[in-house]
């Protein structure tokens, strides 16, 4: 009985040495467990701090980026134009294509400049999630930059005339544009023969009012930067038409007793060449070398009757490069052009063309052709536009290049002329104004024809001005059919 005894405690301590060390790896396994579960919640939570960083968009934001990458992109602007259309507007690497995924379909975009601008339509009525990513050739793709678009059901395209969109490689165009070049505007016949009878009659005016004496109305057309350039367009766009309101008044204009100068094959052949830029890009003007090419016609036309108006030669200006803000299509769309640079071309006359001898009366006071403020600034070369007068006092008035001014060189070997313009060749109308004895020039987009002006600005010995000159864009053609009612 005491043997069996002792066999018993063996057997009991055996047991309880099997329980101890089942306990210990029991432990060991649960503690294993918790410390797994730990750091899996741990992981879960970096992904969203990371995911969190990544939709942060501001340019204050910085990334590292990989040796042999591309630099991620920047979101700048983000821009409903509809409530589901947005514009992405950004920075990038100098020559980058931009990638944008997570609308209803990926959009990809060729940069220019060093920035973007892209067009995304959201699938989504609610926040969507987009990503933007940049390639450069030679290089990896970066890594992708994520942020958010809103559905704004509010958000509505302009209907003013001056509605923008965005066409391929990061360029913007008036909507208008798009219609001048699809046909969606064209004139009836019953227009057409309206405005011719409308310039035959102006004519006749002018010669009665010369009294025999040589005096001429000179009309001055030019193209849209899409009608040279449509494939800023998106792809697909289809012509109703291959005829256009431009190419409508062109030819009506050649059956007038007018003199027409239509830039359009001029301005082509210069793109064709392809040494200067003609157009801004992303601004509704010519650039100071398109802008010059008028100036040459309107000039040479000029000399015909007053050898001494000729043109100056490109050789007697200086070519200035200049980094300036973004254009006025970018103000338009709604995003901020201070953000986009474009290289700009400034043409210096060499001669002093400040010979404005003074000139008054009851209207208008002649100014020197330097006083009259053509850009914003030395870094934007945007049209300046003269702010209303209750916003400046009297003694701050600027004279700016889209107002109405009077030039007086008192050089009676040149002509005397009235000038009707819009603005989409303002870069050279100071250059022109050195061209003349006296002329006044009207603000812009006011056509009207004021045969009081005309007799106010001739020259001495004259009875009416020696020339009307009406400069037209192709998308204000419709101000040019007939009298402002």
């Amino acid at each position: 009985m005491g043997h069996n005894m002792q066999r018993n405690t063996k057997n009991k301590g055996i047991v309880l040495i099997i329980l101890l060390v089942i306990t210990a790896v029991l432990s060991v396994t649960m503690a294993s467990c918790v410390r797994r579960g730990e750091r899996q919640e741990e992981e879960e939570v970096i992904f969203e701090q990371s995911g969190e960083e990544s939709v942060d968009t501001s340019e204050e934001t910085t990334v590292s980026t990989p040796e042999g990458h591309t630099e991620m992109p920047v979101i700048k602007d983000n821009k409903n134009m509809t409530a589901d259309i947005v514009v992405i507007a950004g920075t990038c690497e100098e020559g980058a294509i931009v990638e944008i995924t997570g609308g209803e379909e990926d959009v990809t975009v060729e940069s220019r400049n060093g920035y973007f601008i892209a067009q995304i339509k959201l699938e989504k009525t609610s926040k969507t999630m987009l990503k933007a990513t940049a390639l450069v050739e030679g290089k990896e793709k970066s890594e992708p930059r994520v942020f958010y678009a809103e559905y704004l059901a509010t958000a509505e395209k302009r209907i003013d005339g001056y509605g923008v969109s965005v066409g391929t490689h990061s360029q913007l165009y008036f909507d208008t544009y798009l219609d001048n070049y699809i046909g969606m505007s064209l004139l009836t016949e019953t227009q057409l023969k309206n405005f011719r009878s409308y310039v035959n009659g102006k004519v006749s005016t002018i010669e009665s009012k010369a009294k025999g004496k040589p005096a001429e109305l000179v009309y001055v057309l030019i193209p849209d930067v899409t009608s040279l350039y449509p494939d800023i367009f998106p792809e697909g766009t289809e012509r109703k038409t291959y005829t256009t309101k431009y190419q409508q008044v062109a030819k009506e204009l050649a059956n007038t007793s007018a003199i027409t100068i239509d830039m359009y094959d001029i301005l082509a052949a210069a793109r064709d060449a392809g040494e200067y830029e003609i157009f801004r890009k992303n601004d509704s003007h010519l650039t100071e070398y398109g802008a010059y090419l008028v100036y040459e016609q309107i000039a040479n036309t000029l000399a015909l009757n007053f050898p001494d108006a000729k043109a100056r030669t490109l050789e007697e200006f200086t070519e200035k490069m200049v980094l300036s803000e973004g254009g006025d299509l970018m103000s338009y769309i709604g995003i901020n052009k201070e953000h986009y640079k474009e290289n700009v071309l400034d043409l210096i006359p060499n001669a002093d063309i400040n010979l404005d001898i003074g000139f008054s009366d009851s209207e208008n006071i002649s100014v020197n052709i330097s006083d009259i403020r053509k850009y914003v600034s030395d870094t934007d070369y945007s049209m300046y536009v003269t702010p209303a007068s209750s916003e400046v006092s009297s003694s701050e008035k600027i004279v700016g290049i889209n107002d109405r001014f009077v030039v007086a060189t008192d050089r009676e070997n040149l002509p005397s002329a009235l000038i009707y313009r819009d603005n989409a060749a303002f870069p050279m109308l100071d250059i022109l104004a050195e061209r003349f004895n006296k002329v006044m020039i009207a603000k812009s987009e006011q056509f009207g024809i004021n045969f009081t002006d005309a007799n106010r600005y001739k020259a001495e010995g004259r009875d009416i001005v020696d020339y009307i000159i009406v400069i037209v864009s192709e998308s204000n053609l419709d101000k040019i059919l007939s009298d402002p009612s």
